[in-house]
């Protein structure tokens, strides 16, 4: 594209995108709640009345039927517990998925109508004090399992709940999630929805996180073709769509989702921008001029969409913000920023499953690492040591995915290694000090890895993206105690078998 041809900043993105955000940054929420209405409990609403509706919103609700179930819920739901507390969660589901600030509103009030009527009717508050114990990791999942066996309305949200702690939560926190369990309730809940988008959401997670990429993205499209289906959910299987296609090294068909995310979605603009911009510039010399001058736009416009929740900036919108300043920085280049994305979103696990794109992904690192030494001067050399640890860090992350633990041990000490000079990436060193933790408890090396993790628990602090990792050290910790009690607990049951043997022989 010739220079007359040039587009002005910021032309290639959509119409609104152009425009500056302008954030209100409002004082914290007043906690006030307000009347529920001036209506009392409606008596003629009984017990198996009420149930009866929560039954029909809820096979409505999984047989995507969303308007009509929760018309049902709205009908009574300004006298009803039960209607009340359907239409919250109703409302509250949209508001995780969007963080819609109106949304929220209304999700925050129904919440707050449906305490105001328990307020009516609550008589002891012995409830409270058994839900407190029920909080508990382990303790919750247990409840969650027994509420799911149990015949009535409770079983089905029992595992959509459960369903999301396995396969969103605990991958987040980088624990491996129970997939024969939730293939068992996928396969259960599709036999009696088999359209339902919810269970079919699951399923291409499922998918995802066992390295099936091209099912998963199978899957997803599917659910986006529903009809009548929320905007929301849609958005959701792009987001996913976009992580599977950069699983499978389809950088262009990724790039593409996240434009679809940008022009239809407010989620997180900013995310947005800078995954798009990210999966071109993993083309590498495939990325096109007029791609590049499309990266540019989406890496200037990135940081005018940063949004508050609560009054706090977004910890991933503020790490985006520097590595749009650092494509600038470094005239216009980023270190395999697509690869860093997989890594920090917790995907690389997913691909242990696939030796050969791990392989691939392994050459393309090695390639970066030789173009940079080559090309050290059209770097900047206060950021060298940024770059080189990042390739570290990155090769460590597949060797590790490869199941080859002690070279990623090797590539994840060097990180560490340059910890006194880097400038900027200063993340990268507790991140690779939780990996190197991770290899050695895989090799057996539990009390090892248990101070590593330690370490880069409280020896670091105020670096990017830290909460993500306190998240995740704070389950492996809890993680290697309770495998440590639940080892202990074996033994001691296996003296008293012993010392039981013993005296029933002496007898003898």
């Amino acid at each position: 594209m010739s220079q007359e041809e040039r587009p002005e900043p910021l032309d290639t993105l959509p119409r609104d995108l152009r425009e500056h955000l302008e954030m209100e940054e409002s004082d914290e929420e007043q906690d006030n709640f307000q009347d529920a209405s001036g209506d009392v409990p409606d008596e003629n609403m009984d017990l198996q009345m009420a149930l009866a509706d929560c039954e029909m919103a809820i096979k409505r609700f999984f047989n995507n039927d969303l308007e009509s179930a929760m018309g049902i819920m709205k009908s009574r739901s300004s006298s009803s517990i039960y209607h009340s507390l359907g239409v919250s969660i109703f409302e509250f589901i949209p508001a995780v998925l969007t963080l819609d600030s109106a949304q929220v509103g209304r999700a925050i009030q129904s919440l707050k109508t449906t305490v105001q009527l328990c307020n009516q009717h609550r008589r002891s508050y012995t409830i409270m004090q058994t839900i407190g114990t029920m909080i508990t990791k382990e303790a919750g999942l247990a409840e969650l399992q027994t509420g799911a066996r149990e015949p009535g309305l409770r079983g089905v949200l029992c595992e959509i709940v459960s369903l999301g702690i396995q396969l969103v939560v605990s991958h987040f926190a980088g624990a491996t999630p129970n997939f024969h369990q939730c293939r068992e309730i996928i396969d259960a809940q599709l036999k009696v929805y088999p359209e339902g988008v919810w269970f079919l959401l699951f399923e291409g997670r499922l998918e995802l996180l066992r390295g099936r990429c091209a099912l998963a993205a199978a899957t997803y499209r599917r659910v986006a073709e529903t009809r009548h289906l929320w905007p929301q959910l849609r958005h959701l299987c792009y987001w996913e769509l976009m992580w599977a296609s950069a699983m499978m090294m389809d950088w262009r068909t990724a790039a593409e989702f996240a434009g679809r995310l940008i022009e239809e979605s407010s989620w997180s603009r900013t995310m947005y921008c800078y995954a798009k911009a990210a999966l071109l510039l993993q083309l590498g010399e495939d990325c096109t001029s007029a791609e590049r001058n499309h990266v540019t736009d989406l890496l200037n416009a990135a940081p005018l969409y940063r949004q508050k929740i609560a009054g706090k900036s977004l910890p991933m919108e503020k790490w985006v913000t520097k590595r749009c300043a650092r494509y600038s920085a470094q005239g216009g280049r980023l270190m395999m920023p697509a690869m860093e994305l997989l890594c920090l979103w917790n995907m690389m696990s997913a691909l242990a499953a696939d030796v050969p794109t791990l392989q691939s992904l392994l050459k393309k690192i090695d390639i970066a690492s030789e173009l940079l030494d080559r090309e050290e001067r059209l770097w900047p050399s206060a950021l060298l040591a940024d770059n080189r640890a990042l390739i570290f860090y990155l090769r460590g992350c597949c060797l590790s995915a490869l199941g080859m633990q002690l070279l990623a041990i090797q590539q994840f000490d060097k990180v560490v290694g340059l910890k006194n000079t880097i400038k900027s990436d200063t993340f990268l060193v507790p991140y690779a000090m939780y990996e190197a933790a991770t290899c050695h408890y895989n090799l057996g090396e539990v009390d090892r890895a248990v101070r590593m993790w330690q370490d880069a628990r409280k020896g670091y602090s105020n670096y990017s993206l830290e909460s993500r990792l306190q998240f995740r050290l704070h389950s492996k910790l809890e993680m290697a105690q309770s495998n440590a009690q639940g080892q202990a607990d074996m033994s001691l049951s296996a003296m008293s078998r012993t010392s039981s043997s013993l005296k029933l022989a002496s007898k003898r």
